[in-house]
Order: C-alpha cells, then sequence, then structure tokens
C-alpha cells in the first residue's frame, strides 16, 4: 500500500453525498417554511367582545351609563388561523383595582386584551371609554305589581296589598336615588272576574342593581263594581242666612 491516507471507497463516498444531499434539502425546506411565516399573506377580522370590569375595590361600584357592553377587537394573522379564532377566544379586561372613585377616561390597551398567540392586536373600537367608580349604597323601596289586561266586564281593581311591601336594593348610590318603587314580575288581570291572591317577585332591568330581598312576597287584589264619574258644573255659591251683605270669590265651583 502506498504512502498517504487510506482512499475512501465508493459506498463512503455515496454515503457522504447523501447526508450532505439530506442536510441541503432540510435546510431548504427550514428556510421556505420560515420564509412562508414571513411573508405569508395576513388577513383582518374582526370579533365582538364584552367588556369586564375585574379588580374592583371592595364597596365599590361600575357605573357605566351609555357604555357598550360590547367592543369591537380587530386581529390580524393567517387566513387559516382566522377561520378558526372565535368571540371567546378574546376577552376585554378593564382592572379598575388601582382606580380612585369618581369619573374615569379608560383607554383599551394591548395588555387589556387577551389574544391567541397567533394572531396580532390591530385596534379595539371604541378605544376609549367613560365610567365611574362610586360606593355601593342600600335602599329600601316599595313593591309595586305590573298589572297586565283587563279585569271582567263591568269591573275594576279597588285596591291591591303586597306583603311585605318593600325590598331592599343594593348598587350605586346614584342609580338607587332613582328607584321610587319596584315592579313586580307582569300580573294578569285578564278575564278575572273575583279578588285573588298570588306570590310576585321583584323584577329589575338595570344590571348594576341587586335584589338583597327575594321574597316570598305576597299580592292581594280586590276586585269591585265599576264606578262612574260625571263631571256637574259649573255650580253657583250662594250665601244664605247672612246677617251683612257680601260676595263670594269664585262665584263657581266647577
Amino acid at each position: 500500500m502506498p504512502n498517504g491516507l487510506p482512499k475512501a471507497s465508493p459506498d463512503r463516498r455515496s454515503a457522504d453525498v447523501q447526508t450532505a444531499l439530506l442536510l441541503g434539502v432540510s435546510l431548504l425546506l427550514a428556510l421556505l417554511y420560515w420564509a412562508y411565516n414571513v411573508y405569508e399573506e395576513k388577513s383582518l377580522k374582526d370579533l365582538s367582545v364584552p367588556i369586564e370590569f375585574v379588580n374592583v375595590p371592595e364597596g365599590m361600584a361600575v357605573v357605566s351609563e351609555g357604555l357598550p357592553r360590547l367592543v369591537t377587537v380587530e386581529v390580524k394573522g393567517s387566513p387559516e388561523v382566522l377561520k378558526r379564532i372565535r368571540e371567546e377566544d378574546v376577552d376585554a379586561k378593564v382592572d379598575v383595582g388601582k382606580l380612585k372613585s369618581g369619573p374615569q377616561v379608560y383607554e383599551i390597551g394591548r395588555e387589556s386584551v387577551r389574544l391567541p398567540s397567533a394572531v396580532e392586536l390591530v385596534r379595539v373600537v371604541p378605544r376609549v371609554i367613560h365610567f365611574s367608580l362610586e360606593p355601593k349604597g342600600r335602599a329600601t323601596v316599595p313593591l309595586e305589581p305590573a298589572f297586565s289586561g283587563r279585569v271582567g266586564r263591568g269591573l275594576q281593581v279597588l285596591s291591591w296589598k303586597i306583603d311585605p311591601p318593600a325590598t331592599r336594593l343594593e348598587g350605586p348610590q346614584s342609580l338607587l336615588r332613582r328607584f321610587k318603587r319596584v315592579p313586580t314580575q307582569p300580573v294578569s288581570l285578564e278575564g278575572r272576574i273575583q279578588d285573588f291572591q298570588m306570590p310576585v317577585v321583584p323584577v329589575l332591568s338595570d344590571p348594576e342593581v341587586s335584589v338583597l330581598d327575594a321574597g316570598p312576597f305576597n299580592l292581594t287584589v280586590t276586585l269591585g263594581e265599576k264606578r262612574l264619574q260625571r263631571t256637574i258644573g259649573p255650580v253657583a255659591i250662594v250665601l244664605v242666612n247672612g246677617r251683612f251683605p257680601g260676595t263670594v270669590s269664585p262665584p263657581a265651583i266647577q
């Protein structure tokens, strides 16, 4: 055997070439995958998500009168990813834990929006929201039946009574001041011809005010003959058996 390094066998050279080819193909595929992800055309999608207020201090309440319950979150991503994303995958949370009481102007930024990692936030509409942070209060408010329909012919509701007559409410003080009475669920009078009793419950449409006393409450309704009213007048006022002459003002009543 001549001096020097031994020559590689044909099989060894073929294996080295195959390994180099496989390495090259792998690198090429990795490069193409990277380029696809970098230069892939991005699409936009709008998602309607609710605003959630978090870390509300104890004894405080958020008053968001006029504030939309939903915001539009516009995201950007690949068409395939956007096809799969749903409203449940996104939320907008407003952290009020460090805010002082009073009117607030809050900007919904990236830190307020939870998104899947495969998409980017483009914008939130509306971006700026207005609300107030107020102390909670309690109030005792009378109940009132929400009658519907008409009683039998020739009858009318003479009186009604709810026992107990009032319920307690809890909510922002500015909203509690508006409640003079709390309605019950609808109470149908349609076709009724005699007195009746039934259980009733308070019904509130304002989600920021809650009912502390859920009952039971009992409604008693008394029916009777319809009373007619007739207007007579004007009727003159006359002085009788007076010792001295005089005048009356006004001279008549309606």
